[in-house]
């Protein structure tokens, strides 16, 4: 399942299609490093504030910089789950679109000459 996701998102980017996916993949880093970076902060606050001098109290940063790190977290899964979402319906409508090399039904029967044999 994983091979034929990539695939498709693949050809997704290949047929030009790709502009809200490259959106929603722009968000996902974003909201991934915003996430990661919080919960570092809040991690390093509270060990300075243990094993060293802080200057900062740790009340109102600490459970700040993790309360925004889960929501950024939050957030990460939400548009992760739109972009696969977004790769699946987007390969469903190329998929459904008929290609120049597949000939209409209308156009076999139709190909006399005028010449009779």
């Amino acid at each position: 399942m994983r091979r034929l996701y990539q695939l498709a998102y693949t050809e997704i980017q290949q047929t030009g299609k790709a502009g809200r996916l490259n959106t929603l993949n722009s968000q996902i880093g974003f909201y991934r490093n915003a996430a990661a970076a919080l919960i570092l902060a809040a991690v390093l606050h509270a060990g300075v504030q243990v094993f060293g001098e802080a200057k900062l109290p740790i009340y109102p940063w600490v459970p700040l910089y993790a309360g925004c790190g889960v929501l950024f977290a939050f957030r990460y899964r939400r548009y992760w789950r739109q972009f696969g979402d977004n790769v699946i319906r987007g390969i469903r409508v190329i998929d459904r679109r008929p290609t120049i090399s597949e000939p209409s039904k209308t156009s076999l029967g139709s190909t006399s000459s005028g010449m009779e044999h």
